[in-house]
């Protein structure tokens, strides 16, 4: 007990002194999460053809012909930051009931008729939307519509089958709480996040999952999944004024949800300043130790956006990274260490994690903290800052790569900043960044004000 005592007073006294000393932390430092939601118009796009029908379901749509394959994508812009804190993880419940029976198809009907004609079809939740897809060969075009209208505007919510589905989401959450870097992460998000609903994981809690009835989830569903609140995203071997009609045909007539929504707008709510270093270590038989640490940065879109995730590939990202080269390869501190810039619509974090040998915590901490003081202080070189533009260039080229990856990139960037070409703006202002940005943004918002530092050791 006294050895672990030890361990952590270390780590926090340590910590206190590097960020006073080095890292130069401001007593006025400019507030971060000053965010207000906020939604908007739906911009329009070059090489795509954006429609919005009468009961406001908008949709893009982009020809792609090389090959006879098309990818229809519904994002509903709701997720689990969207839930108040009795609900949470009714938004990844509605996603796991929404291909379990509806008006046309019985439970599992859509996926067998999909997979049949050699398509694919899934779903996922994330904190701002709810995604329900299909890739298929354009022949069953119109079998993807069709199936993706009936099954997520017409779902019956099959008392039976909710509970079913209810039993194979607490399964995935025992499962979760079983692995300790998703619980490691989950200390991160709640440490961070004092109000803001990403403080709660996506899945929800058994507590919320368990209790939760049937009307509330069918509230939730009526109070989001309104035509008016989803985009539609459909990239393949198609013909725009055609599936254009095609949409009118099977999205057009669905019809508004009357009556108020009884979910409270809970993204409104600020985010107290964080004005200190807060921690949260935990002890287990693991042998294997993590530690993460989040830094408060602005939300997706943000002007400082580039420079960050700059930082963070210079950071952490790949085998000629900083931290990878010198807390990793050459001084052996640690087994893993990443680094990740996470702006989501909401407030963000930027985000170091590691795996270690516990009676490595001191020197990890203090290899990781120096990095970053070294650029701080002194900045970085120009070829690692060219590297750093050319490796995130390659990822969004490698993100073009399908029909599918296609769809999701236009669906995204329409959904969380309203601009289905935003790649093209975002990559323009990468390239802007300098060596002397990357040193600003480092020293504005790496400092211990900002930082949530948490850890799983021995």
């Amino acid at each position: 007990m006294k050895k672990r005592f030890f361990i952590l007073w270390g780590v926090l006294c340590w910590g206190l002194f590097f960020s006073s000393q080095i890292y130069g932390a401001k007593s006025g430092q400019t507030k971060i999460w000053n965010f207000k939601y906020k939604n908007q118009t739906l911009q329009k796009a070059e090489q795509m053809k954006i429609i919005k029908l009468g009961n406001g379901l908008e949709a893009v749509i982009q020809e792609n012909h090389s090959a006879p394959v098309i990818s229809v994508q519904v994002w509903v812009k709701a997720g689990s930051g969207d839930e108040s804190d009795d609900l949470a993880g009714v938004a990844h419940l509605i996603e796991h009931m929404i291909f379990k029976g509806s008006e046309k198809f019985s439970s599992g009907e859509v996926a067998s008729l999909v997979e049949s004609k050699g398509g694919e079809i899934n779903a996922f939740t994330t904190n701002d939307f709810t995604v329900y897809y299909i890739t298929i060969s354009s022949r069953f075009f119109e079998l993807a519509l069709e199936a993706l209208s009936d099954s997520i505007f017409k779902p019956k919510f099959d008392g039976e089958e909710l509970e079913r589905e209810r039993e194979v989401v607490l399964e995935e959450i025992r499962r979760q709480e079983d692995n300790p870097r998703v619980k490691l992460y989950q200390d991160l998000m709640s440490l961070s996040y004092q109000i803001y609903p990403y403080r709660r994981p996506v899945i929800g809690f058994q507590e919320t999952v368990g209790k939760m009835e049937r009307n509330q989830i069918l509230s939730f569903w009526s109070c989001y999944y309104q035509p008016s609140n989803v985009l539609v995203s459909i990239v393949g071997d198609l013909n725009r004024d055609q599936t254009e009609e095609l949409v009118q045909k099977y999205f057009g007539n669905l019809k508004v949800h009357n009556g108020s929504c009884p979910i409270a707008k809970v993204r409104n709510q600020p985010e107290p300043a964080q004005n200190q270093l807060r921690t949260k270590f935990k002890f287990s038989q693991l042998g294997q130790g993590y530690i993460y640490l989040g830094f408060k940065i602005p939300e997706f879109g943000h002007p400082d956006m580039p420079a960050l995730d700059l930082l963070a590939t210079i950071l952490g990202q790949g085998e000629s990274s900083r931290l990878v080269e010198t807390v990793r390869n050459e001084q052996e501190l640690v087994n893993q260490v990443w680094c990740y810039s996470s702006t989501p619509k909401g407030p963000g974090l930027f985000m170091i994690g590691a795996s270690l040998e516990p009676k490595n915590l001191l020197k990890a901490s203090e290899a990781i903290f120096s990095q970053i003081a070294y650029i701080k202080k002194l900045g970085i070189q120009d070829w690692e800052l060219e590297r750093a533009k050319r490796q995130i260039e390659s990822d969004a080229i490698y993100a073009r790569e399908t029909m599918q990856d296609n769809a999701r990139r236009i669906g995204f960037f329409s959904v969380i900043i309203s601009d289905p070409s935003y790649e093209e703006k975002y990559l323009s202002n990468l390239e802007k960044v300098s060596a002397q940005e990357i040193q600003r943004i480092a020293d504005n918002y790496l400092t211990s004000f900002n930082l949530n530092f948490v850890g799983l050791l021995h």
